[in-house]
């Protein structure tokens, strides 16, 4: 992970390419300002994020890498307030994206 400034926010940037991973992106409150896929990939399944530091937390947004034209930036602008999560677990396919947070 690394930082980028734009527009007097500091974001912090993680890419993802592990399909069929979950992860902790963070812990603790911010914003998840925007996710970029870029690659999408021909299998099945969804990717989640989640207001949490699991599975169990709150979804914040549910997508299908495989259906969206890439690269494409998805901009969110969500608070979250326990921790921000990504499962990947029921994607078959190779696909990669960053999450833009705060």
């Amino acid at each position: 992970m690394d930082s980028v400034d734009g527009f007097g926010w500091r974001f912090t940037r993680h890419n993802q390419t592990d399909h069929g991973d979950t992860r902790i992106v963070r812990n603790g409150a911010g914003v998840l300002h925007a996710i970029t896929i870029n690659l999408a990939g021909t299998g099945s399944g969804n990717v989640v994020i989640y207001d949490g530091t699991s599975a169990a937390g709150t979804a914040i947004m549910t997508f299908t890498p495989t259906a969206l034209d890439q690269p494409v930036c998805l901009v969110i602008d969500a608070r979250f307030t326990t921790g921000l999560f990504i499962d990947g677990s029921t994607s078959s396919d190779a696909w990669e994206i960053t999450l833009y947070h705060n």
